[in-house]
């Protein structure tokens, strides 16, 4: 209800150290296992709790407003649904799988699903700082072009850290597991590809919430999470893993699309199609690049040396098309230097 985007920045950052701090400790050091791994959750954000007291304490006061209470309870009910369908949509295939292809198939599943996870660990400091910039900057004359570019950045740096590890699947995976386990590289590019798509959608479903009308974010998530599910059941019993790998992408895919069909609705943000279009172009023939050189019999090293170089057709295929002019980068450059001044 109040716009203090530092504020609302510092509490997300503690809550995010503080759980995933006390979980690493609980499990690392007390070997605690799982239960220390909630636990660890639940310090956290007991912690977080105690700073954002702090931090409002100012406006504390101890008398109930029904205005007030209504107003909290329209924007806040319809998004525990959307987080359940959120929660459906990140897990419900595991289940699925165990049932139709076995706990093995699980185990291989879920770390090729992990390994495409890496990309949204780019979505931490960006989710925190998010919100208190968007409401912060929703009453600006340019807010739905400042929008607009902040879709397109995200893209292609999602899109970039998405490549890395579609590039580096096989090596992670030797690293991390057994050889048994190989056929997980199969999994990490769709996974991969999908967690670009669940990082904008933040930005492309912002309209409902700058409107306070956060009920269709709900069916939002509620349809993505049963396109996901019908997905599963028809692609697992035939093509096994790969199947909820491809459901997790189209899962993603609609939750974008969807999300910015009804946010467009109460806040019209314009997409920069041009750039979207050229950004696609760039990443598409950096993959071929990437499969061509998977192709080669090359050495271990000379394969990783190629691939690290491969990444570097991205960036520079977003110059050659004039992705950002100079004259956008020294307008971005400069936003940038203004928030951090």
């Amino acid at each position: 209800l109040q716009i203090r985007p530092y504020a609302t920045s510092l509490h997300n950052i503690v809550l995010i150290v503080a759980q995933a701090g006390l979980a690493l400790l609980f499990v690392r050091v007390y070997n605690w296992g799982a239960t220390g791994y909630f636990l660890g959750y639940l310090g956290g954000a007991l912690i977080g709790l105690g700073v954002m007291v702090w931090l409002v304490r100012h406006m504390l006061v101890f008398q109930v407003s029904a205005k007030r209470l209504k107003e909290l309870m329209i924007y806040g009910l319809p998004i525990i649904p959307a987080d359940l369908s959120m929660w459906a949509l990140r897990l419900a295939d595991r289940s699925l799988v165990a049932s139709m292809v076995g706990l093995d198939q699980v185990a291989v599943y879920e770390i090729g699903y992990k390994i495409g996870l890496m990309v949204g660990l780019a979505f931490m400091p960006f989710n925190a700082a998010w919100p208190p910039f968007a409401f912060a900057t929703m009453h600006k004359p340019d807010a739905p072009e400042i929008y607009r570019n902040v879709l397109t950045y995200i893209a292609s740096g999602y899109t970039f850290l998405a490549l890395g590890v579609i590039a580096f699947r096989s090596d992670i995976t030797k690293f991390l597991v057994p050889p048994s386990y190989a056929h997980a590289v199969s999994i990490v590019p769709w996974v991969a590809v999908s967690q670009i798509f669940l990082g904008l959608y933040p930005v492309l479903s912002l309209g409902p919430k700058i409107k306070k009308r956060t009920g269709p974010l709900a069916w939002v998530a509620f349809s993505a999470a049963t396109a996901n599910i019908l997905l599963n059941v028809l692609l697992i019993p035939s093509i096994g893993i790969l199947g909820a790998a491809v459901a997790t992408l189209v899962g993603y895919l609609l939750l974008a699309v969807i999300g910015y069909s009804v946010g467009q609705r109460y806040f019209p943000i314009p997409l920069d199609w041009m750039r979207l279009g050229k950004l696609a172009l760039a990443s598409g023939l950096t993959i071929v690049v990437i499969i061509i050189l998977g192709r080669l019999p090359l050495s271990d090293w000379e394969g990783r040396i190629l691939r690290a170089l491969s990444l570097l057709v991205y960036p520079l295929l977003l110059i050659a098309v004039r992705f950002i002019t100079p004259a956008q980068a020294r307008e971005t450059w400069q936003m940038i230097s203004n928030k951090l001044y």
